[in-house]
């Protein structure tokens, strides 16, 4: 079983995207991606809850999701 928490962290601007550091010995890069793409690079569990995340952000609100 595993438990998963998504978190919502607001929009970076560029000043901030600009001061990211990857730890090297853990990270090689890093990258933003248009939703579509995102859902191609999760697993089937997380594919299923990621757009139903992106519309309580949109509605602001929380849900809870229970999946198999």
């Amino acid at each position: 079983e595993t438990l998963v928490f998504i978190f919502y962290g607001g929009k970076l601007s560029n000043d901030q995207i600009q001061s990211i550091r990857l730890q090297e010995e853990e990270l090689t890069e890093f990258a933003f991606k248009p939703i579509e793409d995102c859902l191609k690079l999760l697993g089937p569990s997380m594919s299923k809850r990621l757009p139903t995340c992106l519309n309580a952000i949109e509605q602001n609100t929380t849900v809870l999701l229970q999946l198999d």
